[in-house]
């Protein structure tokens, strides 16, 4: 399989972009400094690609993509990760993006591959699990209504963003949070998960995956599934009002006796 574009990084460092039939595009950028990679998988959706009923179920579907699929068990992904020798395994949700990544030795890059592939397409969404991550999110909500710059960022957005789908907290809203139901998750997974959704970027000592030829059969292999991967309405965003003046926000946490901050935004006229 031939690169679609390549590309030399500070003259020793080549990066290489591939596009596969079903529509996932990876790029690899090669360091052979040492035996070891990072790989990232980033999906082109976010809380901005959400309907005003789901709003927090992008940052919750992240939660749920570290459970089971169908071939794997609850905690079988991070059990098989630890024992490639993966490190930082993490992820997060942003306005337009969720973001999957870990740190292992390049030899293993291939596990991830087959483990990134199966929850892409064979995640299952039990309600027993579902509930028990609205409770790790509720808790983050609950901690972060103690964080004085969540508070000021949650506000600074909403004026600043106010006829735009990022005013929304990334997070979501504690009532909706509470009631997204499995049906909610399963609509979500079919219309974002999908490889046409989905960017791959390798770094590190890439050779063991290159070129992305019968080692990536996994991802290659979602593409005889029909209709995983058709192109899903993404919700438009207008265009935010023209700038008019100075705009002020205020906040002041529930039971506060002393202290607070004041924010001013250039362009906004202020609220009276």
């Amino acid at each position: 399989m031939e690169p679609r574009q390549s590309w030399t990084l500070l003259g020793n460092y080549p990066l290489r972009h591939y596009s596969f039939e079903n529509g996932l595009n990876a790029y690899l950028l090669h360091n052979p400094i040492s035996p070891v990679a990072a790989f990232l998988t980033h999906y082109t959706v976010g809380s901005a690609s959400e309907e005003d009923s789901e709003r927090g179920l992008a940052h919750f579907f992240e939660h749920m993509m570290f459970r089971e699929t169908d071939s794997l068990g609850d905690g079988d992904f991070d059990r098989i990760i630890a024992q490639s020798g993966g490190v930082g395994l993490n992820a997060f949700t942003s306005y337009d993006t969720t973001a999957f990544h870990v740190s292992l030795p390049s030899k293993n890059l291939e596990r991830v591959i087959g483990l990134e592939s199966d929850r892409m397409a064979n995640l299952k969404l039990s309600e027993a699990l579902i509930e028990i991550e609205r409770g790790a999110v509720l808790g983050e909500m609950n901690m972060y209504k103690d964080m004085p710059s969540e508070q000021m960022w949650e506000t600074l957005t909403a004026e600043a963003f106010s006829p735009h789908p990022y005013r929304h907290p990334v997070i979501g809203y504690e009532e909706q949070v509470r009631n997204f139901a499995q049906r909610d998750f399963e609509r979500f997974y079919r219309a974002h998960y999908a490889p046409n959704r989905a960017v791959v970027v390798v770094y590190g000592s890439t050779a063991p995956i290159t070129p992305p030829t019968a080692r990536w059969w996994w991802w290659r292999g979602i593409s005889t599934r029909p209709g995983w991967w058709s192109n899903w309405p993404r919700p438009m965003a207008t265009s935010p009002p023209a700038p008019r003046g100075q705009n002020r926000a205020r906040r002041r946490p529930p039971g506060a006796n002393r202290g607070g901050w004041k924010s001013f935004m250039p362009g906004f006229p202020p609220k009276t």
